[in-house]
């Protein structure tokens, strides 16, 4: 275990230098012109058009909230913060691709997009069923092994 000494040297190192890289990130991504709302069939591509910025505003708090806990000497919170700021960036880029997976250098038709590259509506369907039947399953079996696996384990003598 790391002494009280090193733990606040690394915070007071990795924090700030942290902390800008997410600030101008998040800067760059939020600069993004926001439409007005749409209603009808439009109104996703409003969504679309302006998730990369509503990230960045949840990129940004998380980012704050992160050098509070860190400085407040709450760990696991600060964790918790950094780990959602990740997420967010992730999101944000993952955003702007939006709905290109993977995108062509020529000709825009070549492209991958999310919808030429999932499978048939029925396939989906199945295998949504048998994740809502799986799922349960592999959560009622994990806690029962943890539940029949808890408790110190003893070396014999």
């Amino acid at each position: 275990m790391a002494d009280g000494n090193v733990v606040k040297r690394l915070a007071g190192f990795a924090v700030p230098r942290w902390s800008r890289r997410v600030a101008r990130r998040g800067r760059a991504a939020g600069g993004l012109p926001l439409q007005p709302a749409r209603v009808g069939s439009q109104y996703w591509s409003f969504i679309v058009a302006t998730a990369p910025a509503m990230m960045a505003a949840v990129v940004i708090a998380a980012w704050l909230l992160c050098r509070r806990f860190a400085s407040g000497g709450k760990t696991g919170l600060s964790f918790a913060m950094s780990s959602l700021a990740i997420l967010g960036l992730w999101g944000i880029v993952g955003a702007t691709h939006f709905p290109n997976l993977v995108r062509a250098t020529g000709d825009a038709s070549l492209n991958i997009t999310m919808y030429n590259a999932s499978s048939s509506e029925l396939t989906l369907k199945v295998m949504l069923y048998i994740a809502l039947i799986g799922m349960p399953i592999v959560i009622l079996y994990t806690a029962y092994v943890y539940r029949v696996f808890r408790g110190k384990v003893m070396t014999a003598k």
